[in-house]
């Protein structure tokens, strides 16, 4: 009976123990597991580190290119940023005026850009051309873009010679055009093959003013320059059989003139002096 008394307290204790170490060894499973989570997730964090792209910085947005002025000698300089280029003299019935005016395109004809001045202001009026459609696009003062059909019906009925616009060219027509001190009322230049000074009679104000022609070589081409009442005259034409079209004027008041200039200069000069 002492046997049993000594030994159930043994027992008990011995069952305390292996419980308690039980319970030890149960628990260090968890413990790793949750170190193999965190070295997990640290290894994940490190990984989208290192994969993370290097932020890079805009490519800068390319220049514009700038539109360079040409001197085509019309009213105003024509532009690069278009093609081609005519200068006309334009005729506005409502006003009774004809004007010098430049008329820019691009390659395939589909847009234009006119300009000119009228009574004193500059006028710019840009449109599109899409098959009968006409699209008013620009108009610096609001005052020319009610004419687009006529101006747009001029164009395709009298301009059929455009010229390139380049910066390249100017440069070679400016050279091509050094002045030449005739005598005259202005110096003449060298893109004309030959000149001659004269006095010139306008009946209409019993004014006789010296006048500087300038011609090419085969007599189709004419340019007159002189002054009149202060101001300076400079009107140019073509001569095509009996036709004569004025290429410029440019103050719009001497194309009118043209036949009798003109025949003043078939009647009366004979001889022309070689432009050097």
């Amino acid at each position: 009976m002492k046997k049993k008394n000594v030994l159930l307290p043994v027992a008990v204790a011995a069952a305390v123990m292996l419980s308690a170490c039980g319970a030890s060894n149960s628990t260090e499973p968890a413990a790793s597991s949750e170190a193999v989570s965190s070295s997990a997730v640290e290894s994940e964090a490190a990984s989208a580190v290192e994969e993370k792209p290097e932020a890079t910085e805009a490519p800068a947005p390319a220049a514009e290119s700038v539109a360079e002025e040409v001197d085509v000698g019309g009213p105003y300089p024509a532009t690069t940023d278009w093609d081609e280029y005519a200068v006309v003299d334009y005729y506005f019935e409502e006003t009774d005026e004809t004007v010098p005016m430049l008329i820019e395109t691009n390659a395939d004809h589909t847009k234009y850009n006119t300009l000119f001045d009228f009574f004193g202001d500059k006028q710019e009026m840009s449109f599109s051309v899409n098959g009968d459609e006409l699209t008013v696009e620009n108009d610096l003062t609001g005052f020319i873009g009610k004419d687009v059909e006529k101006i747009s019906t001029f164009i395709n009925e009298n301009v059929t010679d455009w010229a390139p616009i380049s910066a390249d060219g100017a440069a070679a027509t400016a050279a091509a055009g050094d002045e030449v001190d005739v005598g005259g009322p202005y110096p003449a230049t060298t893109n004309w093959d030959e000149y001659t000074v004269v006095d010139y009679y306008f009946a209409e104000t019993d004014e006789t003013v010296p006048m500087l022609i300038e011609t090419n070589a085969d007599h189709t081409k004419f340019e007159t320059l002189f002054g009149f009442f202060g101001d300076k005259q400079d009107m140019s034409f073509s001569v095509n059989g009996d036709d004569l079209t004025v290429d410029d004027d440019l103050t719009g008041f001497i194309g009118k003139d043209v036949e009798k200039i003109y025949t003043f200069i078939q009647e009366n000069v004979t001889e022309w002096t070689p432009i050097a």
